[in-house]
């Protein structure tokens, strides 16, 4: 659970930067 939920963290952090830029 707790990898999981880690990994969800690390992909949206990855996915806000995108957006960013």
């Amino acid at each position: 659970m707790i990898i999981i939920k880690g990994l969800l963290t690390i992909i949206i952090f990855f996915k806000a930067t995108c957006i960013k830029g």
